[in-house]
């Protein structure tokens, strides 16, 4: 018998002593302990292998303003790969606030995913333009894995202090 079954069972009478057991009861039970047969270590058991976290391969910040929606590709570390705007699309003025331009911007992440060869995507989320929504619909129906998609846009907590309105 090893020294730490001994110690084991020296704590254990210890502990019978106080609640109050008679001697012979103690020692019977002591008994039972040591005549009992040592465990095999996962005999039952079968083996499950633990499944691993999925590494995320890059990000997608998107910045979805009111005129023009950006869209940035970064590495895991946070070096920037690869930056798209509706601008640099060819887009200007008014037809950028569009959906249609949307559409395009989404095909050409499509073929930078592909070209670099992504495996799984975290999609952070800013701002509060009209093409955010569409944006994150045709995200989610591209042939794309995407780990999380995170809003990360500003919300004041009764922030500055507004302009005072004008006169009538």
């Amino acid at each position: 018998m090893n020294n730490l079954k001994i110690i084991d069972l020296l704590y254990k009478y210890r502990n019978l002593k106080k609640i109050g057991l008679s001697s012979e009861d103690v020692n019977s039970h002591l008994n039972n302990l040591l005549s009992l047969e040592p465990k095999t270590v996962g005999e039952n058991k079968p083996f499950v292998k633990k499944q691993k976290y999925k590494k995320i391969d890059s990000f997608l910040f998107i910045n979805a303003s009111t005129k023009n929606t950006h869209v940035t590709f970064s590495n895991e570390i946070g070096n920037v790969l690869h930056s798209i705007s509706l601008g640099n699309l060819g887009y200007k003025k008014a037809s950028r606030s569009s959906i249609f331009p949307t559409t395009n911007l989404i095909s050409s992440i499509n073929n930078l995913i592909k070209k670099n060869g992504f495996n799984l995507l975290g999609v952070k989320l800013k701002g509060f333009g009209k093409n955010r929504r569409f944006l994150i619909r045709k995200l989610s129906l591209l042939k794309i894995s995407i780990a999380y998609i995170q809003d990360i846009s500003f919300l004041p907590h009764n922030g500055c202090r507004a302009k005072k309105r004008p006169r009538k």
